[in-house]
C-alpha cells in the first residue's frame, strides 16, 4: 500500500511541476510575440526612413549632376582656402626660424 502512496504523491508532484513549467513557458511565449511585433514595427519604420535616405541621395546625385560646375568651384575654393592656410603657418615657421638662427 506504501508504494500505490507513493506512486500517488510522485505523480501529483509531476502534474504540478508540469501544469507550471507550461504555465512560465506561455508567460515567456506571450512576451517574446509582443517583443517580435515592436521589432517588426521598428523595422518597418527603418526600411521606410531607408528609402526616403536613398530618394533624397538621388535627388542630390541628380541635382549635383545638372550643376557639377558650381559645386566643384566650391570645392576648389574650399581646397584653395585651406592650402593657403596651412601654406602661410608653414612660412611663418620658417621664416621665424631664419631670424633665430641669425
Amino acid at each position: 500500500m506504501s508504494t500505490l502512496i507513493q506512486a500517488d504523491i510522485f505523480f501529483f508532484v509531476t502534474t504540478v511541476s508540469v501544469v507550471l513549467i507550461t504555465g512560465a513557458v506561455l508567460w515567456g511565449a506571450y512576451h517574446v510575440v509582443g517583443i517580435l511585433r515592436d521589432v517588426r514595427a521598428i523595422a518597418a519604420k527603418v526600411r521606410k526612413a531607408s528609402d526616403d535616405l536613398e530618394q533624397d541621395f538621388e535627388a542630390l546625385r541628380a541635382q549635383v549632376k545638372t550643376e557639377g560646375v558650381k559645386v566643384r568651384g566650391i570645392i576648389d575654393l574650399l581646397i584653395g582656402f585651406v592650402t593657403y592656410r596651412f601654406g602661410t603657418r608653414s612660412r611663418k615657421k620658417k621664416s621665424e626660424e631664419k631670424t633665430v638662427s641669425e
